[in-house]
């Protein structure tokens, strides 16, 4: 009977959990597939959105340098330039102070410039603290003829603009400290023969620039702001920053970091994601726009056990519940295979007593069964067989 007990509990645990399994299965895989593309659609929108923003947060830079290069003070000024000093020295003075209201208003500036054709600066408002302040004594005046934005921009035409690379300030040749990264944006000021007559030059605050880019972060993925050549504008290790030759030349570089492994990734000019053992990684190219230079790379990785944790947690919540359900189907299984068995058990037993010519022990059970079936028919045929085995006595 054990036997029959058995693969009554296997059938009806088979029965039990197979549906469970299949369904469960297929739950796990459609589940986790749908968090990991969660994930990382959710990231991809985050790197899109850095993106529109770096884009919005330098749109007007453009329009504004053009706007002070054909302003009424600056061209008044260049004019009297040539032909009185008196004069122009006061429309200098004007200039300038239009130059401090202008920076004063417009806090995304760091710095205004204006260079005559030699390089020599002639003008130079600072925003320093929130606060514009004319620094245009001729003590603080610097020659700037052998700076690259200063020779790129000279070279342009009319209307034409550089934008230089995000850079770290100097004074003369030392890094200003704190340390102030910029991006310049220069062109040339011409007469109306297109003569060059002076550069004008407007250092964007790049601190506001990267915090466009880094204050995205959260505790799942860790954002790398790098330069076209793989130099961390931002890394959470503050030592890593600006390790490029122009800047700190530290070296640290994100295509060189083993543990990083983005290698590959350098000189992509489309969003792409890598996978490895450890840890998921999007990239972004970040650019000022359509037809603008490439600022550079922006980087969001995150540890693969962190990244995946929910689905993680679901698949451990899915194994806890069929491992109780497997459980309760063994218990519900053995219950039905004795309430099955046991009557057949119990028969057994009294057709063994009547094989051995007990005939007078009624067989008896409760069950409304074919086994209840079944006991009566062998209860008849003992009942027939007293009753003729009593006749045979007689005679």
């Amino acid at each position: 009977m054990r036997k029959i007990r058995n693969k009554l509990m296997l059938t009806m645990m088979v029965l039990t959990l197979l549906p469970a399994v299949l369904i469960g299965a297929y739950s796990i895989y459609t589940t986790s597939e749908a968090l990991r593309e969660n994930a990382l659609i959710e990231q991809r929108n985050q790197l899109t959105q850095i993106q529109n923003a770096v884009e919005h947060h330098v749109s007007g830079v453009e329009k504004d340098l053009l706007f002070l290069r054909d302003s009424s003070a600056l061209q008044l000024y260049l004019s009297a330039k040539r032909v009185s000093k008196s004069r122009s020295r006061l429309l200098l003075e004007n200039l300038s102070n239009s130059a401090v209201l202008f920076i004063q208003q417009q806090q995304t500036y760091a710095s205004l410039r204006l260079l005559d054709k030699r390089g020599k600066e002639l003008l130079r408002v600072e925003n320093v603290d929130g606060q514009a302040s004319n620094l245009s004594d001729k003590k603080q005046l610097r020659d700037l003829k052998e700076r690259d934005f200063f020779k790129q921009a000279v070279a342009l035409k009319r209307g034409q603009i550089y934008i230089s690379p995000i850079e770290l300030r100097r004074d003369e040749d030392s890094i200003i400290t704190p340390h102030q990264p910029t991006l310049r944006y220069a062109t040339p000021v011409t007469d109306k023969g297109g003569s060059v007559q002076a550069v004008l030059v407007l250092n964007l605050d790049g601190k506001q620039l990267i915090e466009q880019v880094t204050t995205r972060s959260d505790e799942t993925w860790n954002i790398l702001f790098t330069d076209p050549n793989g130099y961390f504008f931002y890394h959470a290790d503050k030592e890593k920053r600006w390790g490029g030759p122009k800047d700190l030349a530290t070296s640290h570089n994100a295509f060189e970091d083993q543990h990083l492994s983005l290698a590959s990734l350098k000189g992509s000019e489309e969003a792409t994601s890598l996978e490895n053992d450890q840890q998921l990684t999007l990239s972004q190219p970040i650019s000022l726009g359509e037809g603008r230079p490439s600022l550079g790379y922006l980087f969001s990785t995150a540890p693969k056990k962190v990244l995946f944790k929910p689905e993680h947690d679901y698949f451990t919540v899915t194994l806890i519940i069929a491992a109780i359900s497997l459980l309760l189907s063994l218990v519900f299984a053995l219950i039905q295979s004795n309430s099955l068995s046991e009557p057949l058990v119990s028969l057994t037993k009294q057709v063994e007593h009547f094989s051995r010519g007990d005939l007078d022990t009624p067989i008896q059970t409760s069950e409304k069964n074919e086994i209840g079936e079944l006991s009566h028919a062998i209860e008849l045929l003992r009942k027939s067989m007293n009753i003729l085995m009593k006749r045979t006595r007689k005679l």
